[in-house]
């Protein structure tokens, strides 16, 4: 297994990790060492308790990203479902109705329509939040 030596901070550290990880480590390494930083210039602190303070913030940021990639999904899900309702109701089109007097217009009915095609469009235009 190879060895890799990290640079965290003011230490180096050498660690074993799987073949092909090597890059991921160092990766990870200069997160957590910026991070550190970012925490030791906040205040003095003994070296174990930079690291846990770096690791956590990390950690928390790690756990934003993941609720906002989670709400994001759940976004595109429904994009999703409405334009599959979408197309199943274009493919199966109900026969239109004779319109009476008291029924509504064929130019409402298209400016329904089309108020739906804007809020799907709305949807898939939003920004990420």
């Amino acid at each position: 297994m190879p060895e890799v030596d990290l640079a965290i901070g003011a230490r180096s550290y050498r660690v074993v990790c799987d073949p092909g990880e090597e890059a991921a480590l160092h990766e990870a390494a200069a997160l957590l060492s910026a991070q550190a930083g970012t925490v030791e210039a906040a205040g003095q602190m003994p070296e174990s308790r930079t690291l846990l303070l770096a690791g956590l913030l990390l950690a928390n940021q790690m756990r934003e990203q993941n609720a906002a990639m989670a709400a994001q999904s759940e976004k595109m899900r429904a994009v999703e479902m409405r334009a599959e309702r979408a197309e199943a109701a274009a493919a199966n089109p109900a026969p239109a109705p004779l319109l009476d007097d008291g029924e509504r217009s064929a130019k409402e009915l298209l400016e329904q329509i089309a108020l739906e095609l804007e809020a799907l469009a709305d949807d898939l235009e939003a920004p990420e939040e």
